[in-house]
């Protein structure tokens, strides 16, 4: 009895060192590069990125500027020091050498917010080296936003609107527009301007009261997010045309949240930077583990519990994740 008791303490210490002389699995290390760095969308982005992947995330902030953003892939790949990418891409003419190069070099890539390729509503990967995309596809803003337009200006003889969008080449903005002159086209609804704040506040503060001075009897404003339609709402008060004007926001913040249920905001989309982050991390860490990707698209405007607008009627259900 005592051979076999001591037989199986030696099997036991035996199994347990072998145990610990595995080596342990290291934590991913993934270069995110955003289109740009803010104090409160992009944490809960990077909260996302580690919590799907497990991994380190490094952040590069091009600060808009699509040369930078590539000059910053190509380092991030030179450095050979990430398993994986995850790129918000600012254009075609840059993200797509960006996966080229990433793939050549044997690391996926993950594509947040805007499409890699021909079509910007395609949410499955289009081009060699990108493995997976989460997509805030334009046909899906440009249809939230006019359902809300088309609510707001019934009844109306003339409605219009200034549209805020990012920057005038963003593909968001740029299909979400086409899509709203499509669906004006013979109704009461005109666009009568159209301009850039680059999601700054200060910008639309600036252009945004030349705006209203030049065009006295707009309607609705739509914003590119919580943070300008905020400034806006400012703006819109020190002028005397809260009643006049419906705010449409893209940002599904806190405070937006806060400002749809007190009536200062119309609207507000649902907009879940760190689910939407989770995913794309989870995405990551199966394509460095080579697994499978299903789906390796989604549209990142029908994550979370309210898929759309958030309004006076489902604002209490929503959960603002920034």
């Amino acid at each position: 009895m005592k051979s076999l008791a001591t037989a199986l303490a030696l099997a036991v210490a035996f199994g347990s060192a072998a145990f610990a002389d595995q080596p342990k699995k290291k934590a991913p290390r993934i270069a995110f590069l955003a289109g740009v760095v803010d104090a409160t969308y992009t944490p809960a982005q990077k909260q996302g990125l580690e919590e799907g992947s497990g991994g380190e995330i490094t952040i590069f902030n091009p600060e808009f500027d699509p040369t930078a953003q590539l000059r910053q892939c190509q380092d991030a790949i030179t450095s050979q020091r990430y398993d994986a990418i995850v790129i918000t891409p600012l254009d075609n003419a840059t993200s797509i050498p960006c996966a080229k190069a990433a793939h050549a070099a044997g690391i996926p890539l993950i594509v947040d917010g805007t499409s890699i390729g021909k079509d910007p509503d395609e949410l499955k990967p289009q081009v060699e080296g990108v493995f997976g995309s989460a997509i805030w596809r334009p046909a899906t803003a440009g249809e939230y936003t006019w359902n809300l337009i088309a609510k707001i200006c019934e009844g109306h003889e003339s409605c219009k609107i200034l549209i805020e969008v990012s920057y005038i080449s963003d593909p968001l903005f740029k299909g979400q527009i086409d899509y709203i002159k499509k669906k004006a086209e013979g109704t009461n609804v005109e666009i009568v301007a159209i301009y850039e704040s680059q999601y700054d506040p200060a910008q639309t503060t600036a252009k945004l009261r030349d705006l209203l001075v030049a065009h006295p009897d707009v309607n609705i404003v739509t914003f590119v997010a919580d943070p300008t339609a905020m400034a806006g709402l400012q703006v819109i008060k020190s002028l005397g045309m809260q009643d006049q004007i419906k705010e449409i926001a893209q940002g599904g913040t806190k405070a937006g949240a806060t400002a749809v249920k007190s009536g200062e905001l119309f609207a507000t989309f649902s907009v879940l930077p760190f689910t939407v982050s989770r995913i794309e991390g989870e995405m990551a860490l199966k394509a460095i583990n080579g697994e499978p990707i299903e789906p390796n698209g989604i549209d990142a405007y029908a994550v979370g519990n309210i898929a759309g607008a958030v309004t006076m009627e489902n604002v209490d259900q929503y959960k603002p994740e920034w």
